[in-house]
């Protein structure tokens, strides 16, 4: 089994995750193909990352609770 020793850390919520190599190199390229707009490319590879490391793809790509306002602070909804 490879060692993880790749940290990444999610954009919006700071929490940060321990991957393999080639489970980093799989989430940067997601950013790569983001940043150039290849959405189809993109999605293999949230898919491969997904089903490599399930865990791992919630922390770094996985959806953020939603938040709303409620009588002047965030409230996660439920």
């Amino acid at each position: 089994m490879e060692e993880r020793t790749e940290e990444r850390r999610n954009r919006f919520t700071g929490k940060v995750a321990v991957l393999t190599e080639q489970e980093a190199k799989i989430h940067d390229q997601v950013f790569v193909c983001e940043a150039l707009e290849q959405w189809d490319e993109m999605q293999k590879n949230l898919d491969k990352f997904s089903r490599l490391n399930p865990t791992a793809y919630m922390v770094l790509l996985g959806c953020a609770p939603l938040r709303r306002a409620h009588r002047g602070t965030n409230t996660l909804l439920k």
